[in-house]
């Protein structure tokens, strides 16, 4: 409803939770999984409710992102 109001993304909205999945089949002990860093996978359990207005609002402004970057401009431009 805030959105629907004008008013901004209450703070928590905007936080989400980490989850490190381990990579590789390494046996792990009773406790759980020990892996050092470089041997995880970070995957960020975003709200479904902000990942579909960051989808409407790629979709509405994208028209615009086109026509105003420069033709060299190359990764993470639109196309």
């Amino acid at each position: 409803m805030w959105t629907a109001q004008g008013l901004p993304l209450p703070l928590k909205e905007n936080c989400s939770p980490l989850v490190f999945l381990p990579k590789g089949e390494e046996a792990g002990g009773a406790e759980g999984v020990y892996r050092d860093p470089g041997d995880t996978r970070p995957i960020s359990l975003k709200n479904a409710d902000l990942k579909i207005i960051g989808a409407a609002m790629s979709w509405a402004l994208r028209p615009c992102m086109i026509a105003s970057t420069h033709p060299s401009q190359r990764g993470f431009a639109p196309t």
